[in-house]
């Protein structure tokens, strides 16, 4: 969101688009899961068979029958790779870990791939929302200078009146555009006052929109 702030009060931008809703949804489901999901060990599990020492085992048989299965956590833990066995009866425990920690990476892409789709879809495809104060009651309007065609179209004009009728009290001004195209455009509004139109503008509010594919 970016702002510009006049004596007029507060014209803000928003971005706002179905496919951001959609991943906004999804963002939304990933933090949720995120926050189920229970203990995390990063590494992987490998089956190890072993010869002892003892002279005329059966694992120096030919053929040999080695020692095992034996089940061995492998991982790396501050820049250091590490080895660690884990017995039988934590081999389930160890297991859930593991997964957890492969659905915390698959997660956490799939919400970083999100972001940057969605940033790049809002400046593709945007619907910009300008709001700006406007005090009717003494003669100042907000007037359309551009409209930003034929990159933006104007969908929506309409104007909020203060409850309270005290003159000099301001409503609410409200312009919807869309982007239609890629390139780049200005959208510009101005604060005329309606007994002196040939007077500068009082305030003046522009932005630059640049849309690509």
């Amino acid at each position: 969101m970016r702002s510009r702030s006049s004596r007029y009060g507060q014209s803000f931008i928003r971005h706002k688009t179905k496919e951001r809703e959609q991943i906004d949804r999804r963002i939304a489901e990933i933090k949720h899961a995120l926050a189920q999901l229970g203990p995390l060990r990063p590494g992987s599990i490998s089956r190890q068979y072993n010869i002892c020492g003892t002279p005329g085992c059966r694992c120096k048989a030919d053929p040999p029958e080695k020692h095992g299965p034996y089940h061995q956590l492998n991982y790396t833990w501050r820049a250091r790779s590490r080895t660690e066995f884990v017995r039988d009866h934590d081999l389930a425990e160890v297991s859930a870990e593991l997964d957890n920690y492969q659905q915390l990476r698959l997660l956490t892409e799939e919400w970083i791939d999100l972001g940057i789709v969605g940033f790049l879809q809002e400046v593709a495809a945007a619907t910009i929302e300008n709001e700006t104060r406007e005090r009717p009651t003494t003669g100042s309007r907000w007037k359309m200078v551009s409209d930003g065609a034929p990159i933006c179209v104007l969908v929506g004009d309409s104007f909020e009146a203060p409850n309270d009728r005290t003159p000099g009290r301001t409503g609410q001004h409200s312009w919807t555009f869309r982007v239609e195209r890629s390139g780049r455009a200005t959208i510009e509004l101005a604060v005329v006052r309606s007994w002196d139109a040939q007077a500068p503008a009082a305030s003046v509010f522009r932005l630059t929109v640049t849309a690509s594919d």
